[in-house]
């Protein structure tokens, strides 16, 4: 008995040490695994759910953590099935009444023209022989005056049909052109005075962005929203369409130029406070997307532990976010924002090193006195190779995942992402660095802030080309159908925990040899 509890510990150490240091994205798994089979049982979850939790059966302290995992599973689990309720449609949908709370509004341009995009929560459908409740929706109306777009100030009560969407899982609901929205009551007023921010902030970009096509991916980067299928559709032959969600790619930069900004002005302490109000003003601004959500909540936990002078663990600050994003709205799970944000985030987290690690085989890592020692033209080479080989182990970490994930729903994946995604972000980049420039040095000095404007235009413009002008025979894509769930989470749930072996078994290598020798 000892000798198989001793090769039980052997085995499963790495994982059990993992989850001590990381317990807030264990119990984001458990939640998310628990609200998933409440949404729609299927046994690869159950297999999943018992592969995670079955390293904590060892000792009382990890099955004091093993009983926490599993009360909020099960808590995740009960919640999905009382407070969410879908009716069966027909292909073609149901009529009925329903109250419906705005959460967003923007503007899309289609080929019919353009049109307003409501995206809410469906609190109460009734319709002959079924009801519903709390079902994310999604509604279009043609664009032809201002003033009469439901405003997002109130609730309303709307009759139209519901049915689901042949390409996802999103529900669509239709009101007809002339069909009276009731008010129901008052919502968030942070609906409407988002939707005019950004509405001014596009136009503002638009009238002091000279290329138009650069206006349009600016103002994109700024507000969160891009309305331009064509440049979605250039992005997308590439595998770009990370570069337009606002993430922590994202804030980072708005980050650490607030950060440069608040240490000229005040002192250390008060600049942090200062970059987290400021980064606040811009969440709330872009709206609650899971991919924004996410980024916020990480940048924020990391400028707190800055502030009390405590590191925060990149992976803790990823299970903080998960946690909080599935409390207050369990369905993000299923959203593909979720699911591509936290994957492709958490292979960085925990596959970028060790990748990075293995390139260095074939791009030796220099010390910094071997680089002093090089001339001019070798310590230029060696920086771009380095820049090659992280760009490159990045790459290999995402793609780990983000491949199986892209194949699942959409069954293509473009080969030139590959290759574009080693470059493009770095480009995109500096991109963002001059608008946030140009926006601050236009509110002080505006001939300075319209010279920056100008430069970006300029700039993005020529980055751009390099989707715009991409001729399409060189667009090659991977093709694959129908690939099985249970596949793609057996998968992914391999590869993370190979990663987490692999991590833990390279630090416990880090520790064993920071042991000093006694003699």
């Amino acid at each position: 008995m000892d000798a198989l509890k001793n090769k039980w510990q052997a085995i499963f150490s790495p994982y059990q040490l993992f989850w001590e240091k990381h317990p807030a994205l264990l119990y984001a798994l458990s939640l998310m695994l628990g609200t998933a089979c409440g949404l729609e049982y299927h046994h690869v979850l159950v297999v999943v759910a018992a592969l995670l939790l079955l390293p904590l059966i060892n000792s009382l302290k990890h099955s004091i953590r093993l009983m926490l995992a599993l009360l909020v599973l099960c808590a995740g689990y009960f919640f999905t099935t009382t407070y969410y309720l879908f009716p069966d449609l027909p292909q073609k949908g149901l009529e009925g009444n329903a109250l419906i709370e705005i959460s967003s509004i923007s503007s899309t341009s289609t080929h019919f023209g353009k049109r307003w995009t409501y995206r809410g929560t469906i609190i109460h459908f009734d319709a002959p022989k079924t009801t519903g409740r709390n079902i994310p929706f999604y509604l279009s109306l043609p664009q032809n005056d201002e003033t009469q777009r439901p405003s997002g100030e109130f609730s309303y009560y709307v009759k139209g049909r519901l049915r689901k969407s042949a390409k996802s899982n999103n529900y669509v609901f239709s009101a007809g052109k002339h069909t009276p929205w009731y008010p129901a009551g008052t919502a968030s007023g942070l609906v409407e005075w988002r939707f005019r921010a950004k509405k001014w902030m596009t136009e503002y970009l638009h009238s002091h962005i000279p290329s138009s096509q650069s206006a349009v991916f600016l103002s994109g980067i700024a507000t969160g929203d891009f309305d331009d299928r064509i440049m979605q559709k250039q992005f997308g032959r590439f595998g770009l369409q990370h570069i337009m969600a606002i993430s922590g790619f994202h804030f980072a930069i708005v980050a650490l130029f607030l950060g440069l900004i608040a240490r000229l002005l005040v002192r250390r302490r008060l600049g942090i406070l200062l970059v987290i109000f400021l980064l606040s003003i811009y969440f709330v601004f872009l709206g609650c997307t899971s991919s924004v959500m996410r980024a916020w909540i990480t940048v924020i936990v990391g400028l707190i532990g800055a502030l009390f002078g405590k590191r925060s663990l990149g992976i803790n600050s990823l299970g903080v976010a998960m946690l909080v994003i599935l409390i207050i709205d369990p369905l993000q799970g299923t959203n593909l924002g979720f699911q591509f944000s936290f994957a492709a985030t958490a292979a960085i987290l925990l596959i970028y090193q060790e990748s990075d690690i293995v390139m260095q085989q074939m791009f030796t890592k220099r010390s910094l006195s071997q680089v002093i020692e090089m001339n001019f033209i070798n310590q230029h080479g060696y920086c771009f190779l380095t820049f090659f080989r992280q760009a490159f182990a990045l790459g290999i970490a995402v793609n780990l995942v983000a491949l199986p994930l892209m194949l699942y729903h959409f069954q293509v994946f473009p080969w030139f992402s590959l290759a574009y995604n080693l470059f493009f972000p770095f480009l995109v980049s500096w991109s963002i660095i001059l608008l946030c420039l140009g926006l601050a040095v236009h509110a002080i000095f505006p001939f300075a802030g319209e010279y920056i404007h100008t430069l970006n235009s300029s700039y993005t413009q020529s980055v751009l080309n390099y989707t715009y002008n991409m001729p399409t025979r060189f667009d090659c894509f991977l093709n694959v159908e129908n690939i099985p769930l249970s596949f793609i989470m057996i998968y992914l749930f391999g590869v993370f925990s190979l990663a987490i072996y692999v991590r833990e078994y390279l630090q416990k290598q880090e520790d064993l040899l920071a042991i000093p020798i006694m003699n």
